[in-house]
């Protein structure tokens, strides 16, 4: 039985970055009874995982997202919440995404401290061969995924609420969402998205939702079996993030011998490489991975990124009211400058900063030792709210 005090507990923790949205916010106005209703409705096991919605994301390319409204996703957090520890212990230490600690600036430190290690401090020759997953996320077997889960649940989980998250996953990895959704981008956007790669187009049983939480964390566990397979039987120097993986190999004739069992690896979980996305080459050469390239010494940010930020900084500062633009600014310009900051970016910092237009200098101020934008005194965040209601009235 699912207890109502952690049902409040997992509750806090969903809502933390996603309060603002709607659904969050409808739920709010009374959660003590929503949390009630949802207890009795999984004990009585009668709750169906039916509240979500769909949008298409165009950057950096286009995708197509789902997303649950807060009560399923509470569902999903409940999970993680219970299995996250398991899951650690249960995953390499070289698969990256959606863990504490991890994310992509720990993956690209990985791959290049790799380099060093094989190419000797780069005094050998050493070679990368990084490949992609074709449709990696819309070809997923929901079965599979689902009894990987599962499985974890019963050979390392001891709780009273075993039962419950057995049947969470169960119901989370088979929400089929594209049956029951509504649409938060014009129809006409699903033209941008290949077909292929939609869950509308996907049989039932087939295509885990980019989006849901439950997805994000089953398809770390997805391929854990062949990560395991190149990291401990074949002592790779192999990284992982998503659908994205990269080896650094000294013998590259040798590691190229090793592509077909790795192809016969991903086929039996449905799941193949990308053809035009395969990349075999020499250190020297630069390793394009994560959004970064990776050069001996040296870090930087892909130009797409760099243009995409100028690009922004450009749309900014031709608004009218800088102030009501105010919040939209620095979260803008201090999401670029974290990406800067952490590598060797200097110039285009500055470069970045020289373009922001001397009327928004009369709200913020450039923190320099912490590299982002923050705001005067006056201008804080509870200053910004206050100055957005009183224009709504």
């Amino acid at each position: 039985m699912v207890k109502l005090e952690d049902l409040y507990e997992v509750y806090f923790l969903a809502r933390s970055n996603k309060r603002r949205s709607e659904d969050a916010v409808i739920f709010e106005l009374d959660y003590e009874r929503r949390l009630a209703q949802l207890q009795q409705a999984i004990n009585e096991r009668t709750y169906r995982a039916n509240r979500n919605y769909t949008f298409v994301s165009m950057r950096p390319k286009p995708r197509e997202v789902f997303a649950c409204e807060l009560e399923s996703r509470l569902i999903q957090w409940y999970v993680i919440w219970r299995i996250l520890p398991i899951l650690e212990r249960t995953l390499t230490n070289r698969t990256f995404n959606n863990r504490k600690g991890m994310g992509t600036d720990a993956a690209i430190k990985r791959i290049h401290d790799d380099i060093r290690e094989v190419s000797h401090n780069f005094t050998r020759d050493a070679y990368y061969i990084q490949w992609d997953l074709q449709g990696y996320f819309p070809n997923a077997r929901t079965e599979l995924a689902a009894h990987q889960l599962q499985k974890v649940i019963l050979d390392n989980y001891e709780g009273e609420d075993k039962e419950d998250l057995l049947w969470f996953v169960t119901i989370s990895c088979n929400a089929l969402p594209q049956r029951h959704c509504y649409r938060k981008s014009p129809r006409e956007m699903w033209a941008y998205i290949d077909p292929d790669k939609s869950l509308f187009n996907k049989p039932d049983g087939i295509g885990g939702a980019i989006g849901f939480l439950i997805w994000q964390v089953a398809m770390n566990l997805y391929l854990n079996d062949v990560d395991k397979w190149a990291i401990e039987e074949m002592g790779l120097h192999y990284v992982r993030f998503v659908d994205d993986t990269v080896m650094i190999v000294e013998n590259k004739d040798a590691a190229l011998l090793l592509l077909p069992l790795f192809r016969e690896k991903y086929a039996e979980y449905g799941c193949k490489m990308h053809p035009r996305k395969f990349y075999c080459q020499h250190i020297g050469k630069g390793i394009k991975v994560l959004g970064s390239v990776i050069k001996y010494e040296r870090i930087y940010i892909q130009n797409r990124t760099v243009r995409n930020a100028v690009a922004r900084i450009r749309n900014l500062n031709a608004c009218r009211n800088k102030r009501a633009n105010l919040d939209n600014f620095l979260n803008t310009v201090n999401s670029y400058f974290g990406l800067l900051k952490n590598r060797s970016e200097f110039f285009n910092i500055r470069r970045l900063y020289d373009m922001i237009k001397p009327g928004w200098w009369k709200y913020m101020e450039m923190n320099w030792e912490r590299c982002c934008v923050v705001a005067r005194e006056g201008y804080g965040y509870k200053d910004r709210l206050k100055y957005k209601i009183e224009r709504l009235k």
